[in-house]
């Protein structure tokens, strides 16, 4: 369930985007977090828990009311979560900091400027992720997509409490089972990717990720922010699942509930729900991320009034408590 690409050619503006696609509404709504906020990514029951002050204001994307699904920072770093069954996070090793999931795509949107200063952060300062019942009435399991104003881009996975990073500017498309590494492994069977099988065309995940790879690979060039958002647009648009169907046999399929478009260059932040015609974004532009600012909310009710950019709209409110388990 979700789809995430990257598209970053010279001479135009860094765009991503990425497909919510889950099996009810996850109560989403737009938050203005600026940096000065204090982190600990745990329960207080636990002695060793990571925790931070964030370096970078951001706007952010919440589940549930309980976690940050995908966002965007004032360095135009972006993070999105996207399930992956196979995820296991292994037994608590009590010398690693301790993370719980609902903060990890907001750790990053904290702390990084770019996906390589994420990258070399992890590798002297690794952590311990740990899973939450984010989702009512199941535990989370998810990968991690980090990309940047440069193109750069890395997936973070976790099986058997051991982390792999795939980091480089060439991964493009993030799905969801199976991992990474089998992924990039069938993408070779296909034409373009050094195979012979046609573009598939399923919403199975496998399919969405060779589809998606190849329409992100063939978008033509162009200067135009407009042009470029709605290009990466169309390409999501492809991997997207028809609102309202539900397979019960096939749970890693699953309706599209929102979308959003990310431009790392100029600092936007789009946002579309599935039950509504009406895009609304926020521009970095028209907010302040600085420390001491208020954290904004922007409540998504799908009304008429919601269109367009919606900085004016946004209410002071507190900031969201987010899962320690």
């Amino acid at each position: 369930m979700c789809t995430v690409c990257v598209w970053a050619k010279k001479g135009q503006p860094v765009f991503s985007a990425r497909n919510m696609d889950w099996a009810m509404d996850m109560d989403t709504d737009l938050w203005v977090i600026p940096a000065g906020q204090h982190h600990r990514a745990g329960p207080e029951s636990e002695a060793n828990v990571l925790e931070w002050t964030s370096k970078y204001g951001s706007v952010a994307a919440s589940a549930y009311g309980i976690g940050t699904a995908d966002g965007l920072n004032e360095a135009g770093l972006a993070a999105s979560a996207l399930w992956l069954s196979e995820s296991t996070y292994g037994p608590r090793d009590e010398s690693l900091p301790l993370m719980v999931i609902s903060f990890w795509c907001q750790y990053y949107l904290d702390n990084f400027a770019t996906v390589a200063e994420a990258v070399a952060d992890f590798e002297t300062n690794p952590y311990q992720l740990q899973t939450a019942e984010i989702t009512p009435g199941r535990s989370t399991t998810i990968h991690l997509q980090l990309s940047d104003a440069t193109g750069d881009v890395a997936v973070l996975e976790v099986i058997d409490g051991a982390f792999t990073i795939h980091h480089g500017t060439e991964f493009t498309v993030l799905t969801n089972s199976p991992t990474y590494d089998q992924q990039l492994e069938n993408l070779k069977k296909y034409k373009g990717f050094g195979g012979d099988l046609p573009l598939p065309g399923t919403t199975a995940p496998v399919d969405r990720f060779v589809r998606a790879s190849y329409y992100v690979g063939a978008l033509p060039t162009t200067e135009s922010a407009d042009k470029a958002a709605a290009e990466i647009l169309s390409v999501v648009r492809n991997a997207a699942q028809p609102y309202g169907t539900v397979d019960p046999e096939r749970p890693n399929v699953a309706p599209t509930i929102w979308t959003t478009i990310r431009d790392h260059t100029d600092l936007r932040y789009y946002f579309q729900a599935s039950t509504s015609p009406y895009p609304v974004w926020l521009d970095f532009s028209k907010l302040d991320v600085s420390v001491g600012a208020p954290v904004k909310c922007l409540k998504l009710d799908g009304s008429e009034a919601q269109l367009g950019n919606q900085s004016d709209a946004l209410v002071d409110t507190d900031l969201f408590d987010f899962s320690v388990g």
